[in-house]
């Protein structure tokens, strides 16, 4: 689905107990490779540990062989490969993927068979990325978004309100999903903050349901004369996705600030089976699962609500950035916290290795473990900025830039949370990026600066697994 012309932030994430993180949008065509637009891999998995390139073989410093001392700019080669491909097959990669994933893409019928064949990007062996080191800007800002700014602060977007909760609820979707979406919306909002005016909907997996949904959401969040683009060209075609193809759960966080009343949004749509059931029927764990989402969609609605400089052509007029790690990291460690304080997981059960804060580091560490083995040389770094971000897509496709926002990134944020307190990763961070911007405001409330920050987290994940989880455990 094509990022919206009025949408600041979309994103999707499938609400299956893995916590797998599903990137579902308009894949950047690499002029390289590409890999596919999903989350973690699937379970086909094959194990490249013993190829050229693995993590085992990597550096010392666990970055493979990637390129250091060198000066790189965003036109240098993305790999250093004689033909300009930057993966080849493993010894013992499947017939059906070599035969059926082109390397490299060169028409519409190349992309569509890199998204068929997903997951087997993990029987590819690649070269290592030529990273550049990321433009960090700080200012000074335009006056168009300064006045954007001050627009959106005498509208109250950044103040919590005080109006009702409003709910917009596909016929089809199960009574018992509503009330536990509506208690974790209330509890984020207890936690945070409520912020809005805010339109929460929920899609269940009946399309005619649903389209009394996207009728609404189309009309609420985009004005007049772009209700028809949303319907039958933006959101409208992803939310019709949403009911009838992705038997995962998937939700999407829209902050329509251009209105002239700004207003946020959020779109649920519950986890279903492979036969299109709700999950959370027979599974209480998913209903858990889907509360978590609700709030990790809430905290983007809180983080836009502390983002005011905003920009109609960010590529040319920037307003302060944020990376796409520490936006999703933060969102997936708030998650985990409102269910240790609500005790979502914990009231049906899920204790030990089942609890939040332990399942969420082993997932993601195990994320991390297996995909360093395909991109032993890909660094959070990579995705600071959208212009670094765009070469590592055509690089290796959305698959690889999963790992590090999501993976990645949460690790990061627990390890932020574990240097200084939730207090400053949640409230002093975001108090003080509302009118300094990120990286400020990052280097005053975590007392480091991006740099020193990365080199810490090289650091921590170079240790053994079982030290990471100790380390961040807090039993």
């Amino acid at each position: 689905m094509a990022v919206a012309f009025w949408s600041i932030h979309e994103r999707f994430a499938m609400t299956h107990s893995t916590l797998a993180l599903r990137l579902v949008g308009a894949c950047v065509l690499g002029a390289i490779f590409l890999a596919s637009c999903v989350g973690p891999q699937s379970d086909s998995y094959s194990d490249p540990s013993e190829a050229a390139g693995s993590i085992a073989d990597a550096d010392a410093d666990g970055h493979g062989d990637r390129p250091s001392d060198v000066e790189l700019t965003d036109d240098t080669p993305l790999c250093i490969a004689d033909d300009g491909v930057c993966a080849t097959w493993l010894p013992d990669a499947r017939q059906e993927c070599v035969v059926n994933f082109p390397l490299k893409i060169e028409s519409a019928s190349d992309q569509q068979a890199v998204w068929e064949n997903e997951d087997c990007v993990f029987d590819l062996a690649f070269e290592p990325f030529q990273g550049i080191t990321p433009t960090r800007f700080i200012g000074p800002l335009d006056s168009s978004v300064v006045a954007q700014f001050e627009r959106l602060q005498k509208a109250g977007y950044d103040k919590t309100i005080d109006e009702a909760a409003v709910w917009i609820v596909a016929a089809d979707v199960p009574e018992f999903i509503i009330i536990a979406s509506k208690e974790a919306r209330l509890a984020a909002e207890e936690y945070l903050g409520a912020y809005g005016p805010l339109t929460s909907y929920i899609i269940g997996n009946d399309l005619s349901a649903a389209e009394t949904v996207i009728e609404e959401f189309c009309n609420r969040a985009w004005e007049d004369s772009m209700i028809k683009y949303c319907i039958e060209e933006d959101q409208g075609p992803g939310m019709r996705e949403m009911a009838t193809i992705f038997p995962g759960g998937n939700a999407f966080q829209q902050s329509s600030w251009r209105s002239t009343r700004p207003s946020q949004h959020f779109v649920d749509n519950p986890c279903a089976n492979e036969q299109n059931e709700f999950c959370a029927i027979a599974f209480p764990e998913e209903l858990v699962q889907g509360q978590t989402v609700v709030a990790h969609e809430y905290f983007h609605v809180y983080q836009s609500a502390h983002q005011l400089y905003k920009s109609d052509n960010p590529e040319d007029i920037p307003p302060h950035p944020m990376p796409r790690w520490f936006e999703e990291g933060t969102a997936s460690y708030f998650q985990m916290i409102i269910d240790e304080e609500e005790g979502w997981s914990r009231d049906i059960g899920m204790s030990g290795r089942e609890a939040p804060r332990i399942r969420m580091l082993e997932e993601n560490l195990d994320w991390i473990s297996r995909d360093k083995k395909t991109w032993p040389s890909l660094r959070l770094m990579d995705i600071e900025t959208e212009v670094s971000t765009r070469r590592v897509v055509q690089y290796c496709g959305e698959l690889c830039v999963g790992f590090l926002q999501f993976g990645m990134g949460y690790v990061a944020t627990a390890l932020l949370a574990d240097l200084t307190s939730d207090e400053r990763l949640l409230f002093d961070f975001y108090d003080l990026n509302k009118t300094d911007g990120f990286y400020p405001a990052f280097e005053e409330t975590f007392g480091m600066t991006m740099d020193e920050f990365y080199a810490e987290l090289d650091l921590f994940l170079a240790q053994p697994l079982d030290q990471q989880m100790e380390a961040l455990a807090r039993e």
